[in-house]
């Protein structure tokens, strides 16, 4: 295991004398070959389908925040939810909702990113009767297929964490929506 982190740490650092940096890129190489232009105001809406530990159903995520063009980093709200469909007991109306604040940036392509984020979090019944409050955490990724230069559709990936003081729920989703960049 140690001798594994070593040729990480090696990989990095040789990446980084080169002005290689294989997570955040700064490169304009695109998927798609379609320009992105990132900076200002951002917003996302999606709608997907998700599924974890407890329940399973309807994915929504709606993004607000701004990004820094000269970093390429956003700070958002960021609040990814699943609506539980299935036909488990008890009924839960709303469960992995993470009100998280999140970082977003460029990841391996100009329109790949990744994005990771912590904050309040909880469910409740459908009535809002039984709420529990707790910790959520969310991380994924955004593909971008951009329309103009500074917004276009989105396909997503998330993964949800969400700890109660009696429990704890873990999903994955994936959503497609629009987003200005």
């Amino acid at each position: 295991m140690m001798r594994m982190q070593s040729i990480l740490v090696a990989l990095l650092v040789t990446g980084g004398t080169y002005g290689i940096n294989p997570l955040f890129s700064d490169k304009s190489e695109t998927v798609f070959g379609r320009a992105i232009d990132r900076g200002g105001f951002h917003f996302q809406f999606a709608l997907g389908a998700g599924a974890g530990t407890r329940a399973s159903g309807t994915f929504s995520n709606v993004e607000l925040g701004y990004t820094f063009r000269q970093s390429d980093l956003t700070v958002m709200f960021w609040h990814p939810m699943i609506e539980n469909d299935s036909h488990q007991s008890p009924t839960i109306a709303s469960r992995y909702q993470p009100v998280v604040i999140g970082l977003k940036r460029t990841c391996f392509y100009a329109d790949l990113t990744c994005k990771v984020g912590a904050g309040g979090s909880g469910s409740h019944e459908p009535d809002f009767s039984n709420a529990s409050i707790g910790f959520g955490a969310a991380w994924g990724w955004d593909l971008h297929f951009p329309a103009f230069t500074g917004h276009g559709f989105t396909l997503g990936f998330t993964v949800h964490h969400v700890i109660l003081p009696n429990r704890s729920h873990h999903a994955i989703s994936l959503g497609a929506g629009y987003e200005i960049f």
